[in-house]
């Protein structure tokens, strides 16, 4: 008998757990955006979009403003859920950089910066099949995409 109860205390604590991560995740996905937060780090998004698309004998994303185009996006075109992503996916930018070399992302050298968008491409690769689908659905796609 003590085994049964052991058992189901075993799923009922599981379940309480994935319940509660569930919700957690859901809220934070469904809040409302911090859009000061995003005004505050417009210096970032142009840093990323310049990592993305340097400078070459034709002008970088810096210069041909793609920030601007990237956050008013952001703040008119996407979902609640596409803009809580990319929000949080700045401050993971920011504490990444921070944790990995003491720095902001802005004070990188052009390596580190690179590596930090290879470490975010990576981790954002998305599942594929079903597993994907159902991640992209309920979820949503990754800051990197």
């Amino acid at each position: 008998m003590n085994r049964r109860k052991a058992i189901l205390s075993i799923f009922l604590i599981g379940g309480g757990a994935t319940a509660g991560f569930t919700g957690y995740k859901w809220f934070n996905l469904h809040k409302t955006p911090d859009f000061a937060y995003l005004d505050d780090h417009k210096s970032l998004v142009a840093d990323l979009a310049e990592t993305i698309i340097p400078a070459t004998d034709t002008p970088g994303a810096r210069e041909a403003m793609a920030h601007i185009a990237v956050i008013a996006m952001i703040k008119q075109v996407a979902d609640r859920k596409t803009q809580n992503i990319f929000i949080d996916g700045l401050k993971d930018v920011q504490s990444y950089a921070s944790a990995q070399y003491n720095k902001p992302f802005g004070s990188l050298t052009t390596i580190q910066q690179q590596e930090t968008v290879g470490h975010f491409r990576d981790q954002g690769k998305n599942y594929t099949g079903m597993v994907g689908k159902i991640k992209n659905r309920f979820i949503g796609k990754s800051f990197f995409n």
